[in-house]
């Protein structure tokens, strides 16, 4: 019978070795997770398999004790970055061992800067309540690197109490007043903008684009103004300018938008601002832009056309593939997908029907049935619940979901969610506000 004095226990050398294996394959299943929950070929919610792996990794680290944590201090020096993305992950991430989480932040606030994407990736996803509390701290960090850094994981987190963050609004550096401003933006608090609209609009300085865009997130009414004179003239339009006036979803914004359509790199954008305004009264005119021979134009029309209509029209076209991207997750390596090749072939996809004839019918078969004095999505009056089935279809893509949390937010809904958290956590607030509707 074996005892304990003849079973040959593991070496240390041999655990520290299954540790580091352990961080390697969490930071590579960090990347991987990041890459499919981004991809538009794959489905968001599908990967929940991957994320019970990156559990059980964790738990393996957990057990692993003081030789897992020195494990980890050792590998958050690493340049390997799968390595110092699994070490940043578990020291931030196990809840009952505040030196660890300490160990991680402490880094983040002495990292390089090519290295702070890594650690605003780990602390993202990571789960220890400490995290938020000292980012905010270092939203005034001396170095604005970090400050940035610090404002795109509590943007991403959600968790934030925004009382805390107003001294930054006021800070004298105006780089913590912006990444303030881009946190409350994330979040949605429409408590600020009298305030923020004195600070930004009221001064003799110009509201950078960045700012702008942070404001229209929050709806603010002086901001809405200011992008409208923007988006008239070629010179100051920007797509994003473009989709956020569209976001507001004032009806009467219609020939602003439409005739931005006409300037240099704007045609396509201002055709998806159409269809996210909702306004039916373009659809005659979109209508016959599907007359043209621009493909690229005919795709965003029928986009618009079905984002605001629900017809459901598709068609099977043959596109050239002009780049195949080797899609398979196992080739996917620190977060970038294999190297692309050329490829002469030909493909059928099915698209939303770009085909003017079959519109045209539609639309004066439909058509009728449409107010056109109220916005569409769909084929329903837009609400809460058409930007909430966005986010819950599982074949939206990240910009569609992005987009249905921002319109939750202006149209007053106030919900802490991102499309890039885990499965499981965006499953915890998309469940209960299905059961609502």
């Amino acid at each position: 019978m074996p005892t304990l004095a003849n079973i040959n226990f593991p070496t240390e050398s041999a655990l520290t070795e299954l540790y580091e294996l352990h961080l390697r394959e969490l930071g590579y299943l960090l990347y991987r997770h990041h890459n499919l929950i981004t991809m538009d070929e794959f489905s968001w919610c599908g990967e929940v398999e991957l994320e019970s792996r990156i559990a059980a990794h964790l738990d393996a680290l957990e057990l692993g004790g003081m030789l897992a944590f020195r494990c980890s201090e050792q590998l958050i020096a690493s340049s390997d970055e799968d390595e110092l993305l699994g070490a940043i992950y578990s020291l931030a991430t196990l809840l009952n061992d505040d030196q660890r989480c300490r160990v991680a932040l402490s880094a983040f606030s002495e990292a390089d800067d090519e290295l702070l994407p890594v650690f605003v990736m780990a602390l993202g996803h990571a789960g220890h309540p400490a995290i938020t509390p000292t980012l905010i701290q270092f939203l005034s960090h001396q170095r604005p690197a970090v400050s940035r850094a610090s404002a795109q994981v509590i943007a991403f987190r959600q968790d934030a109490d925004p009382k805390s963050i107003w001294p930054c609004l006021h800070n004298a550096a105006p780089y913590v007043r912006d990444n303030a401003l881009f946190v409350y933006a994330a979040m949605g608090a429409t408590e600020i903008i009298p305030a923020t609209e004195q600070l930004l609009f009221d001064s003799d300085g110009v509201v950078s684009d960045e700012n702008l865009c942070a404001m229209l997130k929050l709806g603010s009414p002086r901001a809405i103004e200011l992008a409208r004179g923007h988006c008239a003239k070629a010179e100051s339009t920007t797509a994003e300018l473009l989709m956020l006036l569209a976001m507001q979803g004032v009806l009467s914004d219609l020939g602003l938008i439409y005739s931005a359509a006409g300037f240099p790199e704007m045609a396509i954008p201002a055709l998806q601002a159409l269809g996210v305004l909702g306004n039916v009264q373009v659809i005659p005119a979109l209508i016959k832009v599907l007359q043209q021979n621009d493909d690229a134009l005919k795709v965003a029309v029928a986009d618009a056309l079905q984002l605001m209509t629900g017809a459901g029209l598709k068609e099977q076209v043959m596109v050239p593939e002009e780049m195949i991207e080797e899609l398979d997750p196992e080739n996917i390596v620190n977060g970038e997908a294999a190297e692309k090749t050329p490829s002469p072939r030909m493909i059928e996809i099915t698209r939303n029907s770009a085909d003017y004839q079959q519109w045209y019918h539609w639309w004066q078969q439909q058509g009728s049935r449409f107010d056109m004095n109220i916005r569409w999505r769909d084929g329903q009056p837009f609400s809460a619940s058409a930007c909430i089935a966005e986010l819950a279809e599982p074949g939206s893509t990240l910009r569609t979901r992005l987009r249905a949390h921002q319109e939750l937010l202006l149209s007053g809904n106030r919900i802490a969610f991102h499309p890039e958290w885990m499965v499981s956590r965006q499953l915890d607030v998309i469940r209960p506000l299905q059961s609502a509707k």
